[in-house]
């Protein structure tokens, strides 16, 4: 990880780290950045374009769209908070697909 990262300020660029808070933890982490757990990203073909680094391939999330779905649960999704209660499937609000998740 170092060497990426003296790769990336040696060519003038910014490395930012993200969080995503799930659950109840969020004000935790907002605290406290340290308290989360950094994913690894493996095999992604990156592209240095000026003062970016724009992944070549993107990954793809299953029903990503939320195409299929039973009453508040996705298709294909290993985990979802409290189906029907905390989050829910909205066919009114949406991006690009039949429906969104709204918590």
């Amino acid at each position: 990880m170092r060497k990426f990262a003296d790769g990336v300020k040696s060519r003038g660029m910014k490395l930012n780290f993200i969080t995503i808070t799930i659950g109840f933890a969020g004000s935790l982490i907002a605290t406290d950045p340290n308290l989360t757990t950094g994913y690894p990203i493996r095999k992604q073909l990156l592209r240095a374009t000026g003062n970016e680094l724009i992944p070549i391939n993107s990954a793809t999330i299953v029903n990503g769209g939320f195409e299929n779905f039973n009453e508040n649960t996705p298709d294909n999704w290993g985990f979802q908070d409290t189906a029907g209660s905390n989050t829910f499937i909205d066919t009114a609000i949406k991006h690009s697909g039949r429906a969104s998740s709204q918590e």
